[in-house]
């Protein structure tokens, strides 16, 4: 079975292919529908990331919360979170800045860990700020339960 290096779609193996110790794939026509899981447990890893960084970047708080797993451990150069409610509390304090601009970027996928990088760009107390984050998200069933930032402190 092959995988995207960037963390997209599996492919099924080929059946002319010489086995490879992985499961063969059921063909879709024996799935029925009703078995099919749908919601945040069936996105990948990298889904989930990018369905974060959607909400998070268009300031959608509901979202962003739905995606966080409800003991999701924050840290970054400055804060250590435990749970999402802190985590939570600490973005919709930063979505409340004057003058916010958010991008982001999925920059790699290995399992079920995601690197990410998201960009801010506001006023703090009538001084522009431009801060550059780099993430590392760990997914487990389509929830956030581990996110790591790392940024300049000198340079925020």
């Amino acid at each position: 079975m092959s995988v995207n290096p960037l963390g997209g779609a599996f492919r099924a193996p080929d059946p002319s292919a010489p086995a490879s110790g992985a499961f063969p794939a059921a063909p879709a026509e024996q799935v029925p529908e009703a078995a099919v899981v749908r919601g945040p447990a069936s996105k990948s890893p990298e889904a989930t990331v990018k369905a974060f960084y959607e909400a998070f970047t268009h300031l959608r708080y509901d979202e962003v919360e739905k995606i966080y797993a409800p003991n999701v451990t924050y840290s970054d150069p400055l804060f250590t979170h435990k749970d999402s409610k802190s985590t939570l509390h600490m973005w919709k304090t930063l979505f409340q800045a004057d003058e916010l601009k958010l991008g982001y970027q999925v920059l790699g996928v290995e399992g079920d860990k995601v690197r990410g990088r998201w960009t801010a760009d506001y006023n703090f107390h009538g001084r522009p700020v431009h801060e550059v984050s780099e993430s590392t998200f760990v997914v487990k069933n389509g929830r956030i339960v581990s996110h790591k930032d790392d940024f300049s402190t000198v340079a925020w």
